[in-house]
């Protein structure tokens, strides 16, 4: 047997390497990217199907790995954690050629499914140029607010599930008219999951939502009420609205448009209340709320001036 024949007899055949690799430590990936080629191309697969950064000192390097060999490694990218330390014990200064590298990276990430960019230095300028991306994600985690970059992004993208921004910018007009960067309603068709501000819900409920959380201030209170007046017309799928936290001088107005409206039907969830328990009693309250929902999360105490809700309605 000549030596071409006793080396490819000790070749372990690509499936048992692929299967090798599938189940090794994540620890031990980098060790069989040096073991031989056909091991490298495996591990490397697995290896850099997901990356966090959290300390921009390492981004050149990590970057640098992704965008070699004309960006083979970065093809691999399926979730992209972005995610600085913000500890001011560990806080590490970063510049706009942190964000820079990250951007270079992401036009070759086409097989990109989830995406988190969470720092309040982040400029979406910056990060999200949609003439330049080709991946389709389904996952979209971003401190961003929503503004035009945002939303032209935004609109390059079909298959996303799941989004959650951080803020909005609201602009206002000649005539003090408030308004948010509109996008086109056939943009996101399969979104079911937002965490956000409300007024980019309201603009949102055109899509097949099931799921939105949301932070409610005393301030948002208009907002919450023109949600929930909007969802009761056009929503037909919204199941869970996590309003965090209601605040105690809306209840009795949720509960009206609530009562009033298909979403009392398959509504399942509506977070954090704060109900009325101070004169009419926390077990008239408790029978007054399953009367409007039939199904419920989590309740909060607090006391309020009385506000009686419709006698039609409540149980007896």
């Amino acid at each position: 047997m000549d030596t071409a024949n006793v080396m490819q007899s000790r070749v372990l055949p690509a499936e048992v390497c692929a299967r090798i690799v599938r189940y090794a430590y994540r620890g031990d990936l980098p060790a069989l990217c040096r073991t031989s080629k056909l091991f490298q191309e495996h591990a490397e697969a697995r290896l850099y199907q997901e990356i966090t950064l959290q300390d921009p000192r390492v981004v050149s390097r990590i970057c640098g790995s992704l965008l070699a060999h004309e960006g083979r490694r970065a093809s691999y990218l399926r979730r992209f954690w972005v995610s600085i330390e913000t500890r001011p014990f560990l806080r590490v200064p970063v510049s706009e050629q942190f964000w820079r590298l990250i951007s270079d990276v992401l036009p070759k990430a086409d097989n990109l499914e989830l995406l988190l960019a969470w720092n309040p230095e982040v400029c979406s300028s910056l990060l999200m140029d949609p003439t330049s991306v080709h991946f389709q994600l389904r996952d979209a985690i971003f401190q961003l607010s929503w503004d035009k970059h945002l939303v032209a992004f935004l609109q390059t993208q079909r298959k996303i599930h799941s989004l959650t921004i951080s803020g909005v910018d609201v602009q206002a007009d000649d005539n003090g008219t408030t308004r948010i960067q509109p996008i086109s309603s056939d943009c996101l068709p399969e979104l079911i999951t937002y965490e956000g501000p409300l007024e980019v819900a309201t603009e949102l409920l055109s899509r097949p939502l099931r799921h939105v959380q949301a932070q409610i201030m005393d301030e948002d209170g208009d907002v919450l009420l023109t949600f929930l007046a909007k969802a009761a017309r056009s929503s037909k799928t919204l199941r869970s609205l996590n309003a965090i936290v209601i605040p105690e001088f809306l209840v009795c107005d949720v509960l009206r448009i609530l009562a009033d409206s298909p979403l009392s039907e398959h509504l399942r969830h509506l977070g954090v209340l704060a109900l009325p328990l101070s004169e009419v009693g926390p077990v008239v309250a408790l029978a007054m709320f399953i009367t409007y929902v039939p199904a419920v999360g989590t309740l909060r105490h607090a006391p309020v001036a009385a506000q009686v809700l419709p006698s039609r309605n409540v149980a007896n």
